[in-house]
């Protein structure tokens, strides 16, 4: 991450500095540092949408039992 101080990169560097948060945000911090902002938010996006799909399919498969 660059030097700036802004509260994005401010909050992403205390989720690193934190031994409380989780290996695979941390992993997906350290690997979004180098790579643009807009590429890293549109993967993000893609992950969030198909995650809330598996959620739903999830809880569909649970109100059918």
């Amino acid at each position: 991450m660059t030097t700036k101080q802004t509260p994005a990169l401010n909050l992403a560097r205390t989720i690193l500095q934190s031994h409380g948060s989780s290996y695979w945000l941390t992993n997906a911090l350290q690997s979004a540092e180098e790579r643009d902002p807009l590429d890293v938010l549109r993967d993000a996006e893609t992950l969030v949408h198909i995650f809330k799909m598996r959620w739903d399919e999830i809880t569909e498969e649970c109100r059918g039992i």
